[in-house]
């Protein structure tokens, strides 16, 4: 796998296949199953040879803008929904991971009635 980082060293792209321009070749099993269906870029970072899951950063407010406390509270609801947004997009991401594991392991452990799996 080839995967393409931005100057924090957090993954904004990668390839299974052909190449990333300033990409970086790793092992594909350092990385979770299903990372190929639940990439978001930005969501795990690359530090050390070792794969790392970000959680959302709170929200930041630019402490300059106090002079119209309308503008700077629709910053702050503007902040806190894309925060949201984020978070919600990591419990997802996860869940869909938690889902393919239960069924890797119900496989696993010889469960007859497991064919498919709905990601």
């Amino acid at each position: 796998m080839i995967i393409l980082l931005n100057d924090k060293q957090e993954i904004v792209s990668f390839a299974n296949v052909g190449s990333l321009d300033g990409g970086i070749e790793v092992d594909d099993e350092l990385f979770p199953i299903g990372f190929d269906d639940l990439f978001i870029p930005r969501l795990y970072s690359w530090k050390n040879n070792k794969l790392k899951l970000n959680y959302p950063s709170p929200p930041t407010i630019d402490e300059d803008i106090v002079s119209n406390p309308i503008d700077t509270l629709q910053e702050q609801n503007a902040l806190l929904l894309l925060n949201d947004t984020k978070q919600s997009q990591v419990i997802y991401a996860l869940q869909q991971q938690n889902s393919l594991l239960m069924f890797m392991l119900a496989k696993i452990e010889g469960d007859k009635n497991v064919e498919t799996v709905d990601i």
